[in-house]
Parts: structure tokens; sequence; C-alpha cells
């Protein structure tokens, strides 16, 4: 029996010797991103990594992917095994994708090996320790600590799980969940008022004119048809610039991703009405597609005001 205890207690000093993880503390989790400036309004791009103790690691591997954009690198990586030290530097070339790689999209539910250590690299000549885990054979850190490291910002947005990285924005601390909210509820009120100024009695007035597409009355529907129009044009100055730069946006859409789309389906929808009224006055008669449009406009309006509920429920 005094073997089989000094066996037993043999072993566990192992484990804790190696740093070995038991698999209830480690969940695999992922987080959608927007990346500014190189991807602004999207929300798709996802990182994939493990919660550990409830912190969030991504491989270094799959950040410089990632960080990646028309081609154009942001950090590329480079391993030194005699060093166990991975060297990073701004721009450069970043290695080919590989099967190896398929950790970035396919993580296992269960890592085989998850040992906690703590990840040298140098960058721009400076050697940093940060806390981390090697997970199958992968180095593994946290967004911030490596965003720190770097010199960019990333922020997150409470409301829609995102993760917002700005690499044109130096480091900043992160913001409580009221802090948040205290920061960014004015911003609310003016997309807020912005949309319901433009969707005020549009859901009525398309439900009313899909109704008489038989016999319309195109006289009738003229402040409808106006409606619709300032809808498009204050949609599309929300998006594009006539001289190629940057629109002076009512608020920063990064945070108003779902909602941004919203209107911007409105919008389209919009401008296929006001153009099935500017014909039909010249034809005498409505496109059979006209019912569809509307059926598509108030779907979208349904989809605004969730959404905004969604950040009212926040916010109140």
């Amino acid at each position: 029996m005094k073997k089989f205890k000094a066996l037993s207690l043999s072993i566990i000093l192992v484990f804790l010797m190696s740093g070995t993880i038991f698999a209830q503390n480690v969940v695999k989790s992922d987080q959608n991103m927007v990346i500014l400036p190189n991807i602004k309004y999207y929300a798709d791009q996802r990182l994939f990594g493990y919660n550990i103790d409830g912190e969030n690691y991504f491989s270094l591997r799959s950040m410089e992917w990632n960080l990646m954009h028309e081609g154009k690198s942001y950090i590329s990586l480079d391993y030194s095994s005699e060093e166990d030290k991975v060297y990073i530097k701004k721009g450069g070339e970043v290695a080919a994708y590989t099967k190896d790689d398929s950790h970035m999209f396919n993580l296992p539910s269960y890592p085989e090996k998850v040992l906690e250590k703590n990840v040298s690299i140098n960058f721009e000549g400076k050697d940093y320790q940060l806390k981390g885990y090697n997970i199958d054979d992968r180095n593994y850190v946290k967004l911030r600590d490596l965003s720190k490291v770097l010199n960019f910002s990333v922020d997150y947005d409470y409301i829609n799980r995102n993760i917002i990285l700005n690499l044109e924005e130096p480091y900043k601390e992160a913001l409580s969940e009221e802090q948040f909210a205290q920061e960014n509820r004015a911003e609310y009120e003016k997309i807020k008022a912005f949309i319901e100024d433009l969707t005020a009695g549009l859901e009525e007035e398309s439900a009313n004119f899909k109704s008489d597409l038989k016999n319309p009355d195109f006289e009738k529907y003229k402040g409808y048809r106006d409606k619709l129009w300032e809808l498009k044009k204050a949609v599309t100055a929300q998006v594009y610039s006539p001289d190629g730069k940057q629109p002076e946006t009512v608020v920063d859409f990064n945070y108003y991703i779902d909602l941004l789309n919203g209107l911007k389906e409105a919008s389209m929808n919009a401008n296929e009405l006001v153009y099935i009224y500017e014909t039909s006055q010249k034809t005498g008669y409505l496109s059979n597609y006209t019912g569809d449009y509307v059926d598509n406009l108030l779907k979208n309006l349904d989809q605004i005001e969730e959404e905004l509920a969604k950040y009212e429920s926040f916010y109140n």
C-alpha cells in the first residue's frame, strides 16, 4: 500500500512539474474580429484559439496569418529552434500556408498537450517574455499581450462580441463593460436618431404601397418615392465618398456592422423601387418584381429594428 501511495504521489508530481493542464481547464474558443484600417465593416474574420482559465490564447502563426491583407503582411515570424524564440518584424514575407497550418481554422476540441511556458519573443531587437502555452507544439499567447509588444490597440465590442484591432492606433488599456457603455452611449444615440429619421413611417407606407400595386396612384406615392430616395442617398454617403476618400460617417460603423449591413440592403431595395417608380410613370405599369422589392425592404426594416433593440437593451 505504501508503495502504491508513493507511486501515485510521484505521478502527480510529474504532472505538476511538467506544467500539463487538465482538459477541463482548456476550452476551444474562437472570436470574430474587425481589423482596422485594413478591413472595415467586416466581422466574418475569425481567430481560433483556446480559453484557459478564463483567458483567450491564440497561436502566433494564426495571428500572423490573420493580420495579412491582400497579400501584404503586418508582421512576419521566424522561429529559432536553438533559442526557442520567435523573431517578429513588421512587414516581411509570410510563410506559405501548409497542411501543418490547419490548426488555424480547425483546432481540435481537446488538444493532446498543453504546457504552460513563457514564450520568448524578439521584436525590433528587444526580447520579451509573454505568459503563454505550448499547445500541441505551437506557441500560444494572449492577443492583448502581443498588441502591447507590437503597439497596436485592441478593443472589445461587448454588444456584438467582436474583437476590434486598430493597427494604426497605439496600445491602450482595455475598457470594462461599464466604461464601454459610458464611452459609446452618445454614439449609439446618434445612430439611433439617424436611423429613426430615415425610416419614420416607411414600414407603413411600404405596406400601403404594396396593397395598391394593381392600381397604383403615382401622385399619391410621390412622397413615398422621395423618402426612399433620401434613404438611398443618406446610406450611400455613409459608405462611399465621391472623391474616393473615407466618408465622414455619423458614427464608427465598426461597432454597428449588422446595422450598417441592414441599412445597405434597405438602401439597395429603396433604389430599385425608386427606379421602378420613375420607369412606371413613363410606361404606366409597375414591374412584376415590385412586390418582391417591397417585401425585401420590409424585411430590412425589421432587421434594423431588431438590431436597434439589441443596443437599446444593452444601454438601458
